[in-house]
C-alpha cells in the first residue's frame, strides 16, 4: 500500500485510519504475543498459524464494519426483531 505508515502495532493509511492489517506480518505477530501476555494465556506454537488466521479476517471484517456510511442523524432501533 503506497503512502502507509506502520508503527509498532498498526497502519495508518492516507485518510489517517487504523488498521492492524499491515503489509508487515510481524504486526499480527507481535499483537497476539501481547494480547496473550496480557491475559496471562499459554498460546501453544501449534495454534498461533490458527489464531492469526481468525483475527486477521476479524480484522478486515470490522474494517468493512468502520467504513460503513452512516447518517449523521441515525440512532439506532430499540426494538430488534426478525
Amino acid at each position: 500500500m503506497p503512502g502507509v505508515i506502520c508503527p509498532k502495532t498498526y497502519c495508518v493509511d492516507e485518510d489517517g485510519r487504523r488498521s492492524m492489517t499491515a503489509t508487515n506480518p510481524d504486526h499480527l505477530d507481535d499483537y497476539i504475543d501481547a494480547a496473550a501476555r496480557a491475559m496471562a494465556l499459554p498460546l501453544e506454537d501449534g495454534w498461533r498459524p490458527a489464531v492469526r488466521a481468525n483475527l486477521d479476517v476479524s480484522l478486515r471484517l470490522a474494517r468493512l464494519v468502520d467504513e460503513f456510511p452512516l447518517p449523521d442523524d441515525a440512532v439506532s432501533a430499540a426494538i430488534y426483531s426478525a
